[in-house]
Parts: structure tokens; C-alpha cells; sequence
């Protein structure tokens, strides 16, 4: 019985401090916190997939594995943009380190833990990517 109340008390825990979600059928965690090693495998016993980020220190690593669990496809850096439509050798390429991926509406979302400067912003604008931020952990 106290195991019962242990359990119902940390899934109370789980769905305010984690995400909680269902996809292709299976109940899946996303663990922002640091969940107990007791609650994860009570979770993955009842055949929740769950993935902790807690322990993550770099932005863009977490970004990749979150984007791996929801099977987002995305594409790591270093993003090579060149600044013009011409061939190579006549051609100046950015090469910023982050990555790329599509939302919801098929945007290119461009991810980096750089403070783009705002002309580079703006030309990554005008090449139809939008710009996200990733914060220092």
C-alpha cells in the first residue's frame, strides 16, 4: 500500500515537473527533472518510452536527443550557408555551428547556441530560415 501511494505521488510529480505525451500509440516521458532510477522503471515496465534530459549540459546535444526521441529529422552542424547562388570557388560560405529542422508548418528552424550578429540574421531570414537561440545550460 505505501508503494501504491509512493508511485500515485511521484506520477503527480512526473506530470508536473516532465512532459507526458502519446505518440504512435505508446504513453511516452520526457523527464526535465531527474526522475527517480524506481519511478523510470516502474515507467518502461508499463511500456512508457521516456527520455531524461535532466543530466544534459549542452543546449544543442539536448535539442538533438529530443528531436531523436520524437523522430523529428534534423540535420547537425557546422550549417554551411553559401552567401550567393553560384559555383563554390566564387562563393563565400557561413559556416555557423548548430543545426536545422522543420516545425510543425515545415519551416527550416536554424539552431545555435551563437548570438548571431543581426546582419546574419537577417540574411539567414532571407534565406527562409527561422533563428533559435539555445540557451546556456
Amino acid at each position: 500500500r505505501d508503494l501504491h501511494r509512493l508511485i500515485r505521488r511521484q506520477r503527480q510529480m512526473c506530470i508536473r515537473d516532465s512532459f507526458f505525451m502519446n505518440r504512435g500509440g505508446r504513453d511516452c516521458v520526457i523527464d526535465c527533472t531527474g526522475l527517480g532510477a524506481d519511478i523510470l522503471r516502474f515507467l518502461e515496465k508499463h511500456r512508457f518510452r521516456t527520455l531524461t534530459l535532466g543530466s544534459f549540459k549542452d543546449a544543442q546535444r539536448l535539442l538533438e536527443r529530443l528531436l531523436a526521441y520524437l523522430e523529428v529529422p534534423f540535420t547537425p552542424g557546422p550549417y554551411r550557408i553559401p552567401a550567393a547562388q553560384r559555383e563554390d570557388s566564387r562563393n563565400i560560405l557561413l559556416e555557423i555551428p548548430g543545426l536545422t529542422f522543420r516545425n510543425a508548418q515545415g519551416e527550416v528552424i536554424f539552431a545555435s547556441k551563437l548570438e548571431l550578429p543581426a546582419g546574419i540574421a537577417l540574411f539567414l531570414h532571407e534565406k527562409g530560415y527561422r533563428n533559435l537561440k539555445l540557451p546556456a545550460l
